[in-house]
């Protein structure tokens, strides 16, 4: 028997009702005799956020860090335009 592979994370905040605040997620999984989707508890998508927490933030600042250099490299530098009064 294959093992089912997976297919989807998702976690989100709750925006309204009893457990407004709180995270929920959904696991789907799929293998050759078909899916099996997941909703997940609040304190397990909690626990599994922690855990993919540092793997975010790394990833967040590699595409901050890309962004800025591409940002930085693409646009030419344009000449300072210096305040002047009327009439001078």
């Amino acid at each position: 028997m294959i093992a089912p592979q997976f297919e989807k994370l998702e976690i989100e905040r709750i925006a309204w009702g009893d457990e407004k605040g709180k995270l929920k997620g959904r696991l789907r999984l799929s293998s050759k005799s078909g899916d099996v989707s997941l909703n997940l508890r609040p304190d397990l998508s909690e626990r599994l956020l922690e855990l993919a927490r540092d793997a975010i933030i790394d990833s967040v600042e590699d595409a901050a860090n890309a962004f800025i250099f591409e940002l930085t490299t693409a646009i030419p530098t344009v000449p300072r335009i210096e305040n002047r009064e009327e009439g001078a």
